[in-house]
């Protein structure tokens, strides 16, 4: 199976704000494992290996949580705040990184992107050494699956899910708040269990405006 590489692309232009340019940001996902017609079932896509350790992704973030020392909002799961889904535009992220031995680290903000790919939506990180990009598909009302891969080397293009185990990524996106996500990506790395990349709507400022 094969379909044609998936260009993310985010351009924001914001009304009143004359001060700030924001340039075009581009992020190439390379060549994923589904067809040209994508299917709406996750399931159909993701390896059976993935399947199992999606399903069980939401008990064990929920265990490895509370034992990280970390207190963001971002690591708390909000029964309360259901879908709705993100919707395509530029947004704001920062990575809290749950590491297999030790406390939680939280890096600074950068931008990143949700755009439309047909029926599906994209997610891509747009800056940094690791870079995940890949589809997001919907999981019944309450999250949406995550399968792709991430740039580990600056300039480079993030490869396609399947296209080598080294570099897949897989996660779940679930609303934490009002207007904020996150994105739980599952072992990304040796001796880290989460990535959490927590996202809202960029607010149209360079400064470091993350929601406490």
């Amino acid at each position: 199976m094969r379909s044609a590489p998936l260009i993310v692309c985010a351009v924001l232009a914001l009304g009143g704000c004359a001060h700030r340019t924001m340039t075009r940001a581009t992020v190439a996902v390379g060549e994923p494992i589904v067809s040209d017609e994508p299917s709406d079932d996750w399931r159909h896509v993701a390896r059976s290996s993935d399947i199992a350790r999606l399903t069980t992704l939401p008990d064990r973030f929920a265990a490895a949580a509370p034992r990280s020392g970390a207190g963001q909002a971002a690591l708390k799961t909000n029964t309360t705040a259901r879908w709705p889904s993100p919707t395509p535009g530029v947004y704001r992220c920062r990575v809290h990184r749950l590491p297999a031995v030790g406390s939680a680290r939280t890096f600074p903000p950068f931008f990143c992107y949700v755009q439309s790919d047909g029926a599906l939506l994209t997610f891509a990180k747009g800056t940094g050494s690791d870079r995940p990009a890949g589809r997001l598909w919907a999981d019944g009302n309450d999250r949406r699956v995550f399968l792709g891969g991430a740039a580990r080397v600056a300039g480079a293009d993030a490869p396609g899910y399947g296209a080598d185990p080294a570099t897949d990524r897989i996660g779940l996106v679930d609303r934490i708040g009002d207007f904020r996500w996150r994105l739980i990506i599952d072992a990304p790395r040796p001796g880290t269990l989460f990535d959490v990349v927590e996202f809202w709507p960029d607010s149209g400022s360079l400064a470091t405006d993350a929601p406490r």
